[in-house]
């Protein structure tokens, strides 16, 4: 299972691998349309939608949660809502779609999803990568109250050198 994440900690990775995660749901709509006639095909389209979904939301967030390890907690709820939304619109759309132009419409639509993220991850591979910033840039302004040797703050205190939370700009 350690293996799974590995490409994602080099550099660089997360762009390769969202494209081809991509191509996989592109692909795997193109196979699904074909499962009209063999049930066969439309399980193993199924298979590879599953590992091309899957396989990006972790890519995904992996590179997400990487942004600002301080805002964590808001980054993977914005994060969430937004996967949650896209599912929800995407399933309205292809409902709508089955009405008026059956499976390889719906399988149309998906492949065009696909086709689209693709695009996204081509221009994204393209574009210059920008160096992420130092972790030292990234903490906070106040340095901890207490050194590391000296008696650490309880759970839940505030821990900051700063007089009170609202004064620190960490906060602001």
């Amino acid at each position: 299972m350690r293996q799974c994440g590995r490409p994602l900690g080099r550099p660089g990775h997360s762009r390769s691998l969202t494209l081809g995660f991509a191509v996989l749901i592109a692909l795997s709509y193109a196979l699904m349309a074909a499962g009209r006639e063999h049930v066969v095909v439309l399980i193993v389209g199924v298979f590879v939608l599953d590992v091309g979904v899957q396989g990006l939301h972790i890519t995904n967030f992996s590179v997400v949660l990487g942004l600002e390890p301080q805002a964590r907690s808001r980054i993977n709820a914005n994060y969430m809502v937004a996967y949650f939304a896209g599912g929800a619109i995407g399933s309205a759309l292809a409902s709508a779609l089955y009405d008026s132009a059956g499976w390889p419409g719906v399988c149309a639509l998906g492949a065009a999803v696909g086709v689209v993220a693709a695009l996204i991850g081509v221009f994204d591979w393209l574009s210059p990568v920008s160096a992420p910033a130092p972790a030292q840039a990234r903490r906070s302004p106040c340095p901890p109250r207490h050194p590391a040797s000296a008696e650490r703050p309880r759970p839940g205190s505030w821990a900051g050198s700063c007089a009170d939370r609202a004064s620190c700009p960490a906060r602001s």
